[in-house]
């Protein structure tokens, strides 16, 4: 009897074992999603598991061109805000030209798990657009030295981020500037486009933190207009924006809209908003722009088709 307990023992202690194991794989098998989990850390911002140093950003692997995009220079963290259960934005986002970026994180009253996000807990409203806008200024200041030029976008704008490197490569990011597409309405001296983007230099950053956001000089409230509040607070604190990113011929390089609208006759300046007039059809867009917004989910894709992946026979697209 004694004998029979014990084979009765033995058997259920390897059993739990092999249980154990397989558990344990299991659990490491559902948690390993490469396409996030090396690009997106699910880990908090206070997390210390990046072995580069930095706490819990998510750092690019590479970029279009295999390359280290972290060693390069001109480094751009690109913070989207995105809104609550807008998935399908987000996923084509970091399918596509997010993964260019040398930092990326969503800003969104929602923590998604796999997703590295600037979490704003409020109930998702138009209304929080510039509380949104300030929480991710906030974590670029958190991460000033790690990166040099800092993207605002939308959920539904398309960076060529090569582009924007290239374009800031002639710029300082020392000087309190942000650069994007100019709006000439609604306030005297003009403003900067959201849904174009837009990207801070370091100082400008450093100002609008410690200057603006810290001392109470800004307005912090609530407003679903982020390009004024935006504005007014840069002007107090010293910095200043920059329309002037057309290129030498004239052409536009941050797009307030889609493609097939600025490509449309009489929309070259967008009835009185944009500072430049621009021109139509071919003639709209540099052959170095950098941002269009209103971009569904498919359509981003249709970019990254036509711009990396097309390569049309016998023609050399690097002329």
């Amino acid at each position: 009897m004694n004998r029979l307990v014990s084979i009765l023992l033995f058997v259920c202690l390897a059993i739990v074992c092999l249980l154990t194991v397989y558990s344990s794989h299991r659990s490491d098998s559902v948690m390993s999603w490469p396409e996030l989990d090396d690009y997106w850390s699910s880990s908090s911002a206070s997390s210390s598991s990046n072995t580069s140093g930095h706490q819990g950003i998510r750092k690019i692997v590479s970029n279009s061109n295999g390359q280290s995009a972290s060693k390069t220079a001109n480094r751009i963290l690109c913070l989207v805000v995105n809104k609550a259960d807008n998935d399908a934005r987000a996923m084509a986002i970091m399918e596509t030209w997010g993964k260019r970026c040398d930092g990326f994180a969503l800003v969104s009253t929602k923590r998604r798990n796999g997703w590295r996000t600037v979490t704003v807990p409020r109930t998702e409203s138009r209304k929080i657009l510039w509380p949104k806008v300030q929480a991710l200024i906030r974590y670029s200041y958190k991460h000033l030295h790690d990166y040099d030029w800092f993207l605002k976008a939308d959920d539904d704008t398309y960076v060529i981020v090569e582009n924007l490197r290239h374009f800031l490569s002639n710029q300082s990011t020392n000087e309190p500037l942000y650069y994007g597409a100019e709006f000439v309405q609604k306030m005297e001296g003009g403003f900067l486009s959201g849904g174009a983007g837009y990207v801070f230099s370091r100082r400008a950053i450093q100002l609008l933190v410690e200057e603006g956001f810290r001392t109470k000089r800004c307005n912090l409230l609530d407003h679903e207009v982020e390009e004024l509040r935006l504005e007014e607070c840069a002007r107090l604190v010293g910095v200043q924006h920059s329309g002037e990113t057309v290129d030498e011929q004239g052409r536009g390089r941050f797009f307030p809209y889609a493609p097939e609208r600025h490509f449309s006759p009489g929309n070259e300046d967008l009835q009185g908003w944009l500072k430049h007039r621009l021109g139509n059809k071919l003639d709209c867009c540099s052959d170095s722009a950098i941002s269009f917004h209103y971009i569904r989910p498919i359509n981003m894709y249709i970019l990254e088709y036509f711009i990396y992946v097309l390569k049309p026979h016998g023609t050399d697209r690097s002329n």
